[in-house]
């Protein structure tokens, strides 16, 4: 990603999203378990692979909290120093 935006890492959440949730409208307001049907083995799956993505750490304790989509984009864009306003 050339530069950190809640935009661009949004977007980047988004298409790592579509192998886990086929077929399903995914938007900054969908919620993993209930919106998305997916279990917690596939949640901690996803975490790893954003995780290797992004290139960053996310301790255990701060993945309850990330209920949403964009949550989760908010939060990677603070982990990552980027512009939460774009």
């Amino acid at each position: 990603m050339a530069r950190t935006t809640y935009s661009s890492v949004l977007s980047e959440l988004l298409k790592l999203l579509e192998r886990y949730a086929p077929g399903i409208h995914i938007t900054e307001d969908s919620q993993y378990g209930a919106d998305l049907a997916l279990p917690s083995v596939e949640v901690m799956d996803l975490v790893n692979e954003i995780e290797d993505h992004f290139e960053v750490t996310i301790p255990l304790n701060d993945i309850p909290s990330l209920n949403t989509v964009g949550m989760t984009a908010r939060y990677l864009t603070d982990l990552l120093g980027g512009d939460k306003t774009s």
